[in-house]
């Protein structure tokens, strides 16, 4: 009975909570904000996340001195020929392009600048240019700018003429000079009475002959010559032996020779004509052709040569003649030719 009654009463309860629930009541008013609460800890960190892909690889600028290969770089890359400035890319899948020049125009040409001429004296109006200057060096004068009226005055580079300076101390005395040369021999004077004859003097001594120290030689006849071509030139040449003609002849005294040209006609060099080389002989073969005949001289040989203008001769003839006179140094003698000097040294003519 008694758990009859409980079920009744608890019947009755949710009867009531039912009714109550089955229609809601009026909203009541917003309550104020309340204050704001203390901040929480800080939460941990949370995992890494995952590692993001590669990135794509930038471009690269080549350069060289010639246009690209189709092997160099890859697409999108540059390339820069130094030699010209020209820039190609990017590349493509085509190739690289046409290369675009990195250089301007050429600019214009500038304003010459100015310049500063010299020589002596004024300068003449037509020197130089607009703007020029000009520095006479003989007077250290300095003209210009030159303007379209010509060079105006000059500007001295010279200072005013300083003062006089101050006496020096005396110096002292220097040391005595040479001896002056001997003075001139005075006039004659008057011829004294003759006097008594002396005695007779002992004879002196032979003097030395005055061709003591001169060497000479007999007439040479050269039997052939040697030939060489020298710059499109015949030398014709022979070599004599002069075994008097050392190193000390040739360093301070002299060696003359003496030619009879007896190969030639007469007409052109007489028989027997004797005359010192060199010797040059021009005459008419059609055009005028001029033989020169010369000594070249080294130690121990006289080397006697020919040279032809025209280059006329295969050989030459056999008959000419020559003699040398070797003069050391301490003989001083006269120009006067062959003859004279035979008779100023006493040479004769050998066989």
């Amino acid at each position: 009975m008694k758990k009859i009654n409980n079920l009744f009463l608890l019947l009755a309860v949710v009867a009531i909570f039912a009714s109550s629930c089955g229609k809601n009541g009026a909203v009541g008013p917003q309550g104020s904000a309340g204050s704001t609460g203390a901040t929480g800890p800080q939460g941990a960190v949370g995992p890494a996340g995952p590692s993001g892909s590669n990135g794509k690889n930038g471009s690269i600028i080549y350069s060289g001195t010639t246009a690209p290969l189709a092997s160099t770089g890859v697409n999108g890359d540059f390339y820069l020929n130094k030699s010209n400035g020209l820039l190609y890319g990017p590349k493509t899948t085509t190739g690289w392009g046409t290369g675009f020049s990195l250089m301007g125009a050429t600019g214009a040409a500038g304003t010459p600048g100015n310049k500063i001429l010299n020589g002596i004296g004024i300068p003449a109006i037509s020197s130089g240019n607009i703007g020029d200057y000009y520095l006479d060096k003989s007077n250290y004068l300095l003209y210009g700018p030159k303007t379209t009226t010509g060079w105006g005055a000059a500007v001295s580079f010279k200072g005013a003429t300083g003062a006089t300076g101050a006496t020096g101390s005396v110096g002292a005395t220097g040391a005595v000079g040479a001896t002056g040369a001997t003075g001139a021999v005075g006039a004659t004077g008057a011829t004294g009475a003759t006097g008594s004859v002396g005695a007779t003097g002992a004879t002196g001594a032979t003097g030395a002959d005055g061709n003591a120290n001169v060497m000479y030689t007999d007439w040479i006849t050269p039997a052939t010559y040697l030939n060489d071509i020298v710059f499109g030139s015949t030398h014709f040449y022979h070599d004599i032996a002069v075994p008097a003609v050392t190193q000390a002849i040739l360093d301070k005294g002299t060696v003359i020779t003496f030619a009879k040209l007896n190969g030639y006609n007469p007409a052109i060099w007489p028989t027997d004509q004797v005359a010192q080389l060199p010797i040059a002989i021009t005459y008419i073969q059609g055009t005028a052709n001029t033989d020169t005949w010369s000594a070249l001289v080294s130690p121990g040989n006289v080397r006697i040569q020919l040279i032809s203008s025209l280059n006329l001769y295969s050989s030459i003839s056999n008959a000419h003649q020559f003699r040398f006179v070797i003069i050391p140094a301490n003989v001083n003698i006269p120009a006067i030719g062959y003859a004279g000097l035979k008779r100023y040294l006493r040479i004769t003519d050998k066989p």
